[in-house]
């Protein structure tokens, strides 16, 4: 476990929420994650990193894990201007996290709370059903 998956479980210990650890490799599309899904009867999500056309702002969008991303429809709806993919090099610098392994546990690594985080409404739906 390296020191930055071992905050997380400390900080989810401190919390009292109970977890189980399933570790895979990095992958870059649900199809690569699905193979490492195969036993987990839970729901799965996809999580993006992305910035906008300026690169003042960056965004930790989550949606289901078989939901076409319309970047274009996400800045619309958040309110922002053109999206993107954020680079290798933000992505460590904001959630200290290399690409393939994109979580919303990252954002313990966000301490100065920059990153905004985008729940996809029908995941958020889904996971309180």
């Amino acid at each position: 476990m390296t020191e930055q998956e071992a905050a997380v479980a400390a900080r989810l210990a401190e919390l009292g929420i109970p977890f189980t650890r399933k570790e895979h490799p990095p992958v870059a599309t649900v199809e690569e994650a699905a193979v490492h899904w195969a036993d987990v009867d839970a729901t799965h999500c996809k999580n993006l990193f992305l910035r906008n056309q300026k690169g003042t702002q960056h965004y930790l969008v989550i949606l289901m894990h078989n939901k076409r991303a319309d970047l274009r429809a996400i800045a619309d709806q958040i309110g922002d201007g053109k999206l993107s993919f954020a680079s290798p090099e933000r992505l460590m610098a904001h959630l200290g996290l290399m690409p393939g392994s994109v979580s919303p546990f990252g954002l313990i690594n966000n301490a100065d709370h920059t990153v905004r985080v985008v729940l996809d409404l029908l995941t958020v739906k889904f996971l309180l059903s």
